[in-house]
């Protein structure tokens, strides 16, 4: 789906227990309501965390640029598989 990054935000947290580092980006994102989001007036947004070494994989991030974005929702979290920039 297409959508709008409107923040990001980089991370980092330290393991109590073993003392590693893993850092983080924390994704936000806008899109237009789909179909079946009965009730949704205006835009819907997604926050997605990527973690680790998947932060390599994302594209270049600019803010208020549009990406195409493959996310699912499970239990109220947004999961992030795929995000290419257009």
């Amino acid at each position: 789906m297409k959508c709008q990054l409107v923040g990001y935000s980089n991370a980092e947290f330290t393991n109590k227990d073993t003392g590693e580092v893993t850092k983080s980006v924390h994704l936000h994102f806008v899109r237009k309501p789909k179909l079946s989001e009965n009730g949704v007036q205006g835009m819907v947004t997604n926050h997605c965390v990527v973690y680790g070494e998947n932060i390599a994989k994302l594209p270049a991030l600019d803010v208020g640029g549009n990406y195409d974005c493959d996310i699912n929702s499970y239990r109220g979290k947004d999961y992030l598989n795929d995000c290419v920039k257009l």
